[in-house]
């Protein structure tokens, strides 16, 4: 069995951020709501920039999971002013790192980091053509708000709302 770690993101780390981010958009480009081609343009700085952001506060954060220490994975959540839940984006695991565990835990490491801040749910968007991740989140607990989104910029990307509701989960 491989070794799998799940680490939150570090400012130096921000090269593999942005490798295994830009390789996310590569394979899975209708999961997201972002581009590869937007995503390439951005500078080492602002990837360091996401890095540094996702390691620090306290209102996001990002990690990466680390299949025999090659970074093979990530995702990241973030909480707006005001609300009471986190939002989960930016999910993905290397293909040949599929089906190993490695999305449970990092869904884990996010309920975990979420009920530590004091949140009561974690939100995400799942593309409708997405049936792996919404079996995956589904058997994590999570359920459809009923809302959906279609992006302005993508219209052909239409996501719904699932909810992991974290007082539950005690």
């Amino acid at each position: 069995m491989s070794a799998v770690r799940i680490e939150r993101v570090r400012e130096e780390d921000w090269a593999a951020l942005r490798d295994v981010r830009l390789r996310a958009l590569l394979d899975s480009p209708d999961a997201f709501g972002s581009t590869h081609e937007r995503e390439a343009g951005y500078s080492d700085d602002d990837w360091r920039e996401w890095a540094r952001d996702g390691s620090a506060g306290v209102r996001e954060t990002c990690l990466l999971a680390r299949v025999d220490g090659e970074a093979a994975g990530m995702v990241a959540a973030y909480v707006q002013d005001g609300a009471e839940h986190a939002h989960l984006i930016g999910m993905w695991v290397d293909p040949a790192a599929r089906r190993r565990g490695v999305g449970g835990l990092l869904l884990e490491a996010i309920v975990g980091w979420a009920t530590g801040a004091g949140l009561r749910s974690v939100r995400l968007d799942v593309a409708l053509g997405n049936p792996d991740a919404a079996r995956l989140y589904e058997g994590r607990g999570f359920s459809p708000t009923g809302r959906s989104r279609r992006y302005e910029d993508r219209p052909l990307l239409v996501t719904r709302e699932l909810e992991l509701r974290l007082e539950d989960e005690g």
